[in-house]
């Protein structure tokens, strides 16, 4: 599995949510699939990390959108390095 980032659109005053990103994985030479909408999130005190998408049910509760075994390391690893570049200060907390 290879993730790679297409756009990083980083976000100012928007609280705990600090980037929204695409990303393009792929899983094998015949399937690839493009992740919209995954969110850098980091809380004071704590690390950065990107939440898949996700859906909200008829009773307002969120749901991962696409999940599989490992895909959110690897979109995370590919997101946040690039978040953590276009950040001025490159400090990691």
């Amino acid at each position: 599995m290879t993730a790679t980032l297409l756009k990083l659109r980083p976000l100012s005053n928007r609280g705990y949510l600090h980037a929204v990103a695409d990303v393009e994985v792929c899983l094998d030479a015949a399937l690839t699939i493009t992740l919209h909408g995954c969110r850098v999130i980091r809380q004071p005190g704590q690390q950065a990390y990107v939440a898949l998408p996700q859906v909200e049910s008829a009773d307002g509760r969120y749901y991962a959108a696409v999940s599989a075994h490992g895909l959110r390391e690897a979109v995370q690893d590919v997101v946040l390095a690039a978040w953590h570049q276009s950040r001025p200060d490159t400090t990691t907390p």
